[in-house]
């Protein structure tokens, strides 16, 4: 289990900035199917596919944002969100703040 958390996370860190990856994409690089990947996510985190590989790209955010050397638009992309306004809104969600508030 250890092992598979692992390759899942090394899968999703590599297509961070892939706004098109999709939990198809995922499954495949696992080798799993779609259903059985979100099983076993599910078991292993307590999350879907979709919220494992999103909570990554906004802690990947979390971390650009700490070093301020980018701007909310250029990290949105950088963890592979189309809109910055997506992606400010689902950081709200996430961690009640705005990344611009979270940065400072």
């Amino acid at each position: 289990d250890e092992e598979l958390l692992k390759r899942a996370m090394e899968i999703v860190e590599k297509h961070i900035d892939d706004s098109d990856f999709t939990t198809d994409e995922f499954a495949r690089e696992m080798l799993m199917s779609r259903s059985n990947l979100h099983l076993k996510m599910k078991a292993l985190t307590g999350q879907s596919t979709n919220d494992f590989i999103r909570k990554m790209r906004l802690n990947k955010a979390c971390k650009l944002l700490k070093e301020g050397r980018y701007t909310v638009s250029e990290i949105s992309a950088m963890v592979g969100f189309n809109t910055p306004s997506y992606f400010s809104t689902t950081f709200k969600k996430y961690f009640n703040c705005l990344p611009t508030e979270y940065g400072k």
